[in-house]
């Protein structure tokens, strides 16, 4: 019973990791992303063309324009877009876009004088037949002193959907931390009602496991801020007195979680430069298997020491 809970604490974190895991790589195919067809809209300030795509794929429309001598623009550039198959309209609009305006659906980079902008247009799903899709785009020309350096139509097939990734964090974050709670309930209602071995000098079932948790409740720090040092110091707190091996246990536990959270804080000092994103990743690895491998060996009734680690709490 205790062992079966442990796992599903166990599967509940490894599950709130998952999710993260791929909300970053959604988020990191996003800020890469780069367009699969464009089309110049200069000299004319329009293009009409045909765009060749498969029936099934998604596309991603956008204007994309430079414009110089920033600092002069100061006027809204309007746009009109008509997006067709056949005789199927996919899509069809106007708009504008202003200097200072960023948003979730424009995005604005200043380099120097240069200004760079691009508006993502509503997506265009797939068609269901072959046809090719016809492209129909007119773009303003600013009037009042700034240039315009570079004008494009952009289409993105098969874009990433943020969408559903952030729906599937929801999801596989609400059941990882239901696990996480179903695992504790059933580990506290067996230890509640097993039967009580503690001793001098005899390493019960249940000794073990209140050892394993000084290290195995660190995870918690996966789940909510701090849990890492959090999680341990309850436990050290509570049992430390009562059951033996705990003291040892939660003390090294503590320190090593100490230890993780100093060097985090010289990572996120460090991580305007890729070498602080490099130490902040080796740093999650390291605590993740270091505070599982802790957990299995006291679990097992053997002692373990952490390395790479200050003693800021001593006996």
């Amino acid at each position: 019973m205790q062992k079966l809970s442990v796992y599903v604490i166990l599967a509940g974190i490894l599950l709130v990791l998952a999710s993260g895991i791929h909300v970053a790589y959604t988020l990191q195919r996003m800020a890469s992303l780069e367009p699969s067809v464009q089309f110049d809209l200069l000299p004319d300030y329009q293009v009409k063309t045909q765009l060749l795509a498969q029936p099934q794929n998604e596309i991603m429309p956008s204007i994309y324009f430079e414009v110089a001598e920033a600092d002069l623009w100061s006027e809204e550039l309007r746009y009109a877009y008509a997006f067709t198959s056949g005789d199927q309209s996919l899509a069809k609009g106007s708009g504008g876009i202003g200097q200072n305006e960023g948003g979730k659906n424009t995005k604005v980079r200043k380099r120097g004088q240069i200004l760079q902008i691009e508006r993502y247009l509503p997506t265009l799903g797939p068609r269901g037949s072959d046809r090719a899709v016809l492209v129909d785009i007119e773009l303003d020309q600013p009037s009042n002193g700034a240039e315009v350096l570079l004008a494009q139509a952009r289409f993105y097939l098969d874009p990433p959907q943020f969408r559903l990734s952030f729906l599937s964090l929801v999801l596989m974050w609400t059941l990882g931390i239901l696990l996480v709670l179903v695992g504790a309930l059933r580990w506290a209602n067996s230890v509640k009602n097993a039967p009580s071995l503690i001793a001098s000098g005899v390493d019960s079932e249940r000794v073990r496991l209140w050892r394993m948790f000084c290290h195995l409740s660190a995870l918690l720090g996966y789940i909510f801020p701090f849990g890492h040092v959090l999680g341990p110091l309850v436990v050290w707190m509570l049992r430390r007195d009562q059951i033996p091996g705990v003291e040892k246990a939660g003390r090294e536990s503590l320190n090593f979680q100490l230890t993780v959270t100093v060097m985090g804080l010289i990572g996120v000092m460090l991580s305007v430069v890729f070498v602080g994103l490099v130490l902040l990743f080796l740093l999650v690895v390291f605590h993740f298997c270091m505070t599982l491998y802790a957990s299995v060996r006291t679990q097992k009734g053997k002692e373990f020491t952490y390395p790479l680690t200050i003693r800021i709490i001593n006996s």
